[in-house]
């Protein structure tokens, strides 16, 4: 009976051991995640809101990401909820344009080394060329101290395509913003940083992403992934691959001219032709009929009488 016990206790811990182990994991499902980006016509302010005509969602799959709580596995949960990180991307001529929006619940950050920032409260967003691999890329982190509310950046790898290195200026081309319960990230990142020239439409480059979370509680961080190719390990070749469409996003309708103000005094100004010709004037309406004419037929047809009584008395008398 006690080796029987003892065997339902190895079979029992068998099936419960992996469980534990992915309870504080999941893993990316899509390996191979194909995305496109649309052009803003209206380049996005740089001020970390959601310019409506600037920006636009990536749709994203549950599967595309890979999740990670180093604490006990219970905010697994809030990491898996699709509202709690969401990416916004565009490009123009210039940059492409990433906002990243979180859940600010477990916004946490106390580090002032710019270089550590990925240890608390925090992204990390790397770029490459299409045929990127290995550490060949772009990998920048932005993080705002949630005990000074002083801005951080830092380039842990410039973009060895790109003829230039970047250089993060808050309030010109990043941006970080605590509002409505959410912190939201936001970069314009220039082409020529990780690519030796601005992409055409059609061509194809590599987007990675990683949104921190820090429970000050708990002291662990949490992080939600998009693609893989950074967390564990660098290697470009693993990132999403965003092709630029020739997709414009919609641009705000222009407002309309104020009409001019009628001082009542006919004077048009500006250019004759402009100005609109004058309505058709309408036909005169017919005169009311009254019982005039009545009267007056009347007394046309007593002397018309009176007038023949006369000439024939006149015939007569001949």
């Amino acid at each position: 009976m006690k080796k029987f016990l003892a065997l339902m206790v190895f079979v029992f811990a068998l099936a419960v051991f992996p469980m534990a182990v992915s309870a504080d994991q999941v893993d990316l499902e899509n390996l191979n995640i194909q995305i496109t980006v649309d052009r803003a016509v209206v380049p996005p302010v740089i001020d970390g809101r959601i310019d409506e005509h600037s920006y636009k969602m990536i749709d994203a799959a549950r599967g595309d990401f890979s999740y990670n709580d180093n604490s006990d596995g219970s905010f697994l949960r809030f990491l898996q909820d699709e509202n709690n990180v969401q990416a916004y991307i565009s490009y123009d001529a210039d940059n492409f344009y990433v906002l990243l929006s979180g859940n600010a619940q477990y916004y946490y950050c106390e580090i002032d080394d710019p270089g550590s920032i990925w240890q608390q409260s925090g992204i990390q967003i790397s770029v490459a060329a299409g045929d990127a691999f290995g550490d060949a890329r772009l990998e920048l982190g932005l993080a705002r101290s949630s005990i000074t509310g002083n801005y951080m950046s830092n380039i842990w790898a410039n973009g060895p395509d790109g003829p230039n290195n970047f250089d993060i200026v808050f309030g010109q081309n990043a941006a970080i913003l605590i509002e409505g319960g959410r912190i939201n990230y936001e970069i314009a990142i220039p082409w020529t940083t990780f690519l030796p020239a601005a992409p055409s439409a059609g061509e194809t480059f590599g987007f990675n992403y990683i949104y921190h979370f820090f429970p000050e509680s708990e002291f662990n961080r949490m992080i939600v992934e998009y693609s893989a190719g950074c967390a564990y390990g660098k290697d470009a070749e693993q990132f999403a691959k965003v092709t630029l469409t020739n997709n414009v996003l919609v641009e705000p309708a222009p407002a309309a001219p104020d009409e001019p103000a009628d001082d009542g005094s006919g004077a048009g100004g500006g250019d004759p032709a402009d100005i609109a010709p004058l309505p058709e004037q309408a036909a005169p309406a017919p005169a009311p009929v009254t019982n005039d004419g009545i009267y007056v037929f009347a007394v046309l047809a007593l002397v018309a009488l009176a007038a023949a009584a006369i000439i024939r008395k006149r015939v007569y008398n001949k």
